[in-house]
C-alpha cells in the first residue's frame, strides 16, 4: 500500500501508519531540491553569440554559445513586445562595438513574452543589460529565458542599419523544405536598409491578407521560366536560384492571422480596393526594419516608414459592346 505520512512519502512495504512491515525497509524520502550557486554569466558582444559560418542544415547557422547563459549589453532597434506581435525585441551592438567581420551579424532577437524585473515596455534607442540563454529556435539565433533585464539609458542613437543591395551583392543562397532562400545570415537579427535604389518590386501577395506577408524582388517582377526558355532541368534550377538571391519576405511584425490590413506598413492607414497592394507595386523610399528568420524565410519586419507606389495601375472598364449570344441544351445522362 502506498501511504503518505507528512513530510516522507513511502513507497510499497509500509502499514497505513508508515511504519514498515517486518521484511520490508521504509522508500527513501524524496530529496528536496537545491539551490544552484548564482553565478554572474559573461558578458558577451553580439556577434560572439551569433559566430560565423556553420550551416546546420537548415539554412541557419548554430551559435558557438548555445545553450549557455549570457549577458548582452546593446540598443534595441526594433520593439515588437506583446503576443499579436512577435513577443520579443531586437538589439544590435552600437557602431563602436562592432568587429567589422562581415560574416558576423551584430543584432539578435531577444523572446521576451513575461515582463522581468518589472520592464513590460521597451522602445528603439534604449540601452539595456539583460541576461538570458542563447537558443536556436528553428533555426533563427535568438536569446531567451531571459532572467535580468535593466534599462541602462534612452534616446540613444540607433546603430546604422546594414545595407543590403540585392543589384550589386551576391549573397548566395540556401535550399530549404519551401524552396531556395537567398543567404542573409550575416544580417539576421540586425536593422538593415534595402535602399529605393535597389528597385524592390512585390512579386507575391499570396500570404498577405491572412497572415501580413508580402514578397519582394529585386528588380522586375519575374516571369515564368518556360515564357522565355526552353524546358531544362538545369536552366530551370538555376533560374530559381537567380531570383531567390535577390527576394526576400515583408512582415507586419506580428504573428496574428488575418491582421487588420488598414495597419499594414506602407497604407497610411488605408486599405481599400483603390490603395489595394497589387503585384508590381514599390516602396517609395528606403525599406528599414529588422531582420528575423522564420518558417524558413528570411523577414524585414518594418521600423521605418514608407508606402507603396502603384506600378501597375487597373485598367478601365472595358466599354459594353452588342453581342449575341446562343444557348444550346443536350440530355447527355440518358
Amino acid at each position: 500500500q502506498h501511504t503518505s505520512v507528512s513530510p516522507t512519502v513511502y513507497s510499497p512495504g509500509t502499514k497505513v501508519d508508515g511504519t514498515p512491515f517486518d521484511t520490508c525497509e521504509p522508500g527513501e524520502p524524496t530529496p528536496s531540491p537545491t539551490a544552484s550557486p548564482t553565478e554572474t554569466p559573461p558578458l558577451v558582444m553580439i556577434h560572439e553569440i551569433q559566430g560565423t559560418k556553420s550551416n546546420d542544415g537548415n539554412g541557419g547557422d548554430i551559435s558557438p554559445l548555445e545553450g549557455q547563459l549570457v549577458m548582452v549589453e546593446a540598443i534595441v532597434v526594433g520593439a515588437f513586445l506583446g503576443a499579436d506581435k512577435l513577443n520579443g525585441f531586437f538589439l544590435q551592438e552600437e557602431d563602436d562595438d562592432v568587429d567589422n567581420d562581415p560574416r558576423s551579424s551584430e543584432g539578435i532577437f531577444v523572446y521576451y513574452p513575461v515582463p522581468v524585473d518589472g520592464v513590460n515596455a521597451l522602445n528603439e534607442g534604449d540601452k539595456v543589460l539583460l541576461t538570458g540563454k542563447v537558443a536556436e529556435y528553428y533555426s533563427q539565433t535568438q536569446i531567451s529565458n531571459v532572467i535580468m533585464i535593466h534599462v541602462i539609458s534612452s534616446n540613444n542613437p540607433l546603430p546604422t542599419p546594414a545595407a543590403i543591395d540585392f543589384q550589386r551583392g551576391n549573397y548566395g543562397v540556401f535550399s530549404t523544405p519551401g524552396g531556395y532562400v537567398a543567404d542573409l545570415e550575416r544580417f539576421e537579427g540586425m536593422s538593415v536598409r534595402f535602399e529605393s535604389n535597389s528597385d524592390m518590386v512585390v512579386n507575391e501577395i499570396y500570404n498577405f491578407v491572412r497572415f501580413g506577408e508580402l514578397v519582394l524582388t529585386s528588380g522586375m517582377v519575374p516571369i515564368q521560366f518556360s515564357q522565355s526558355n526552353f524546358p531544362s532541368k538545369s536552366g530551370y534550377d538555376f533560374y530559381l536560384r537567380s531570383i531567390a538571391s535577390r527576394q526576400v519576405t515583408l512582415d507586419d511584425g506580428s504573428t496574428t492571422q488575418n491582421p487588420d490590413l488598414s495597419k499594414y506598413p506602407g497604407l497610411d492607414g488605408i486599405f481599400d480596393t483603390e490603395n489595394a497592394i497589387r503585384i508590381g507595386d514599390r516602396p517609395d523610399s528606403d525599406l528599414i526594419g529588422c531582420l528575423g528568420y522564420s518558417f524558413s524565410q528570411y523577414r524585414v519586419h518594418p521600423t521605418g516608414s514608407f508606402l507603396f507606389e502603384r506600378e501597375d495601375h487597373r485598367p478601365e472598364l472595358a466599354k459594353s459592346k452588342k453581342a449575341k449570344a446562343k444557348k444550346d441544351e443536350f440530355n447527355i445522362v440518358s
